[in-house]
């Protein structure tokens, strides 16, 4: 278990309720029709990671920087969303991150911990 961020392309409504609405939406099609990964997430998570490396197995070094709970993150990523789920002990650096670089590339960040919606 960990932290998890959900990263979707717009459009999202700007309202919060009907920010959320669209969310559970595109989880209902996603379980019909999960697709390949979308461009806009695969670039996402090639920022992601080149500053946050992915664990690869027999590297320490990587194993202590590594925010990523379920991995390889790519496995995550269908055509409408990308799920994050992020380390509780390195949280705090790494969430903000991941919101800036989401909202520079134009994508919406849900917070489903904190319920909150990012919008770039």
């Amino acid at each position: 278990m960990g932290y998890g961020l959900s990263i979707v392309k717009p459009p999202v409504p700007l309202d919060s309720d009907a920010a959320w609405d669209v969310y559970d939406e595109i989880l209902d099609e996603m379980d019909q029709l999960p697709g390949d990964p979308a461009e806009e997430f695969l670039s996402l998570i090639n920022e992601l990671t080149s500053h946050y490396p992915e664990q690869t197995k027999g590297r320490t070094e990587t194993a202590e920087r590594c925010p990523w709970v379920s991995l390889p993150i790519e496995r995550y990523a269908g055509w409408d969303m990308l799920d994050l789920t992020i380390s509780f002990a390195m949280a705090s650096e790494v969430v903000p991150f991941v919101i800036k670089k989401a909202n520079q590339q134009g994508l919406v960040v849900f917070d489903r911990l904190s319920e909150k919606v990012h919008h770039p």
